[in-house]
């Protein structure tokens, strides 16, 4: 019987090479596929196999396969109840036919966000294709798609989520799937995962001097140690979130102790983090150049045993991140170069900066990493309050403080310009300016005091959030 239908095979394919041609029409003679499969489009030696079994046979015969009697008397494609040579001329003239099939076309890749802090989970997702089966989404952290993992899913978006050690660019393309086979690929798209940002905080105030008062009209600060105290309180309540707030007061705060803690303070951060340093206490100017006022200086003290604006910057600059100054002593601009109300600046943002960067960025809190506040020019001196009822206090400090919300916290701060819940350093400065003027202005009112103390910012106009409520 093998032997029959193998010879009546060889026949059948010898009848086909001889009379086979090629019709755009729907494909008779697409019995199956491989494997007892179901019809796969194409009519070729699986389908002619299939056909060789059951030629010659009737409804009453074991080799009966009624989707072999596909023609009748004339080759009119009406089964007859028998498959003949009608069958065989109509399956003759398809062999080697397929259906018109081909891959469905690529989807459009929607843009899944910019950056986001991890964790983070976010979704991808793309156009439908008609016709598409299915969706095949690689991701990688290679914009060459090197190493990809391969994601299939019949939805139109997929949900990710990662969490990262370092910041890391995921980059995505989608195609579309169907019987014929996968489209091209879409659009590549990607996504920054950045590290959540950690806000330390360094503050230092200086009001007790080892060496102070001296027979030369240099004596203690009453503030510094307050402001330190209602600077902390401020930042505890800030929704920044602050992961450590450091203190140095008075005695403690020799040069050594001040730079050491710059570094202990802020060792662990990196490029996304944000770090604090506040101080409070005496500064002095010479030749131009400004200084912070540790607690272990003198008089006769060589100007290495004060903190110069080198020394300040090369401390925070050995810091990864975006390092906040905010400093309250005398001629504290100086750290930030050339300043707002000098006669050769202009008011201009743009020019300021450049001016500051091109000038003063080798040696002042200057560039993309800093933030500044200080509370006066170089050439001023700042004033300290000391109420009939309550603790004393630098000016700055004390309206910056009240600017951010102490001591009540009710929203919205006072500094919060726009009501937003977050306090930009422009808005900073804009309150802290006005109000210190405005306090001033009444002083030499009331008293008749000398009183010149402009707030300066670098850079200007900054819309960096300094305090979320």
């Amino acid at each position: 019987m093998k032997q029959k239908y193998l010879l009546l095979s060889i026949i059948i394919f010898i009848f086909l090479a001889l009379f086979s041609a090629t019709s755009l029409a729907l494909i008779p003679g697409d019995f199956g596929s491989a494997n007892n499969g179901p019809p796969d489009g194409c009519v070729d030696f699986e389908d002619l196999m299939i056909f060789a079994m059951a030629y010659g046979s009737t409804p009453s015969d074991s080799n009966w396969n009624p989707s072999c009697d596909i023609a009748g008397f004339g080759g009119v494609l009406e089964p007859d109840g028998k498959i003949d040579f009608e069958d065989l001329m109509i399956f003759a003239l398809h062999y080697g036919e397929c259906e018109s099939c081909t891959p469905p076309s690529p989807p459009i890749l929607y843009d899944p966000g910019t950056t986001l802090q991890s964790p983070a989970t976010y979704t991808v997702s793309w156009s439908v294709v008609s016709g598409a089966t299915s969706y095949k989404i690689q991701e990688s952290t290679s914009s060459s798609f090197s190493g990809a993992k391969d994601y299939t899913t019949t939805s139109t978006n997929r949900s990710f989520s990662h969490t990262v050690s370092s910041t890391t660019t995921y980059y995505y393309r989608v195609a579309a799937i169907n019987d014929c086979g996968q489209s091209n690929w879409s659009n590549i798209e990607n996504i920054k995962i950045i590290l959540s940002s950690v806000y330390r905080a360094f503050l230092v105030g200086v009001g007790d001097y080892q060496y102070f008062p001296d027979a030369y009209g240099n004596t203690d600060l009453p503030a510094p140690p307050y402001d330190v105290d209602r600077m902390y309180d401020t930042l505890t309540h800030s929704g920044n979130g602050f992961s450590s707030i450091n203190k140095l007061i008075d005695l403690q705060a020799t040069k050594k102790a001040i730079l050491n803690g710059i570094a202990n303070t802020f060792s662990g951060a990196e490029s996304n983090d944000v770090s604090y340093f506040y101080f409070s206490g005496h500064g002095m100017n010479s030749n131009g150049v400004s200084y912070l006022c540790p607690t272990d200086i003198s008089y006769s003290s060589p100007l290495s045993s004060y903190i110069s604006t080198n020394e300040l910057k090369s401390a925070l600059s050995a810091i990864s991140g975006t390092k906040v100054v905010i400093l309250d002593c005398c001629y504290s601009g100086g750290f930030i170069g050339k300043q707002i109300g000098e006669e050769t600046i202009s008011t201009n943002p743009e020019d300021f900066n450049n001016n500051v960067i091109n000038v003063f960025l080798s040696k002042h809190l200057t560039g993309s990493q800093y933030k500044v506040l200080t509370s006066c020019l170089s050439t001023q001196v700042c004033v300290e309050l000391i109420p009939a009822e309550g603790d004393p206090f630098g000016l700055f400090s004390g309206v910056l403080c009240v600017g951010f919300g102490y001591d009540t916290y009710i929203h919205p701060y006072p500094a919060d310009g726009n009501g937003n819940g977050k306090i930009t350093l422009h808005e900073a400065y804009t309150y802290t300016d006005e109000q210190v003027t405005i306090i001033a202005t009444e002083l030499i009112n009331l008293y008749g005091w000398n009183i010149e103390q402009d707030t300066q910012v670098y850079p200007l106009y900054s819309d960096f959030v300094i305090i979320e409520e």
